[in-house]
Formats: C-alpha cells, structure tokens, sequence
C-alpha cells in the first residue's frame, strides 16, 4: 500500500491521520475506530474529534479516553473492564406471502 511504502517517512500520529483520511475519502455508512486518537497530541485529536463528528458516517469508537464519547456525542457503550457482553445473532425477515401464494 502508498501508506506501507511511505511508512518510513511518517511517524505514528501521521500514520493514523494518513489512514483515517484514505478511509474517509471512501465515504463509508459505518466506520469502526480502534484507538483513533491515540497517538496524537491533545490539538490534533479534538481536529479529528469535529471532522468524525461531521463525517455523516455511524461510528463505533474503542477507547479509553472518557472525554470523548461526550465530546463527539451519539450514544455510549461503557464496558467497564471484565464486562462481557452477549449480542444476540438476528435472524434475517422471512418473506411475507401475499394471499395469492406469491412473496411479497
């Protein structure tokens, strides 16, 4: 990739900002963030904070940084350490039939 081939040249702050752009510019639904932030200083972190705000995508963010689930808004999942949690597999529609037999 452009970002392997390049990664001698650009530190770990950088990097993350390289791949959240290239990400962004898919115009993704659902973005799923590990630790975005963390290797930015607190300026460029609230940066990134407003530009995911306005992106338009849903977010699931994992962090540990409490401030920014308030700062960035939408609902908040907090796993205290240790917790499980069980999501339940959906199961998908089945089709509705119309009264002459065929599906709907």
């Amino acid at each position: 990739t452009l970002l392997r081939r390049a990664g001698c040249c650009v530190q770990g702050g950088q990097a993350q900002r390289v791949v959240l752009a290239l990400a962004l510019s898919l115009q993704p639904e659902v973005l799923l963030l590990d630790e975005v932030t963390s290797a930015l200083d607190h300026e460029a972190a609230l940066k990134v904070e407003a530009l995911l705000k306005g992106c338009g995508a849903a977010i699931i963010w994992i962090t540990h940084n409490d401030d920014q689930p308030a700062r960035v808004g939408g609902r908040v999942l907090n796993l205290p350490l240790g917790t499980e949690m069980v999501v339940e597999q959906l199961q998908a529609p089945q089709p509705q039939l119309q009264t002459d037999g065929s599906e709907k």
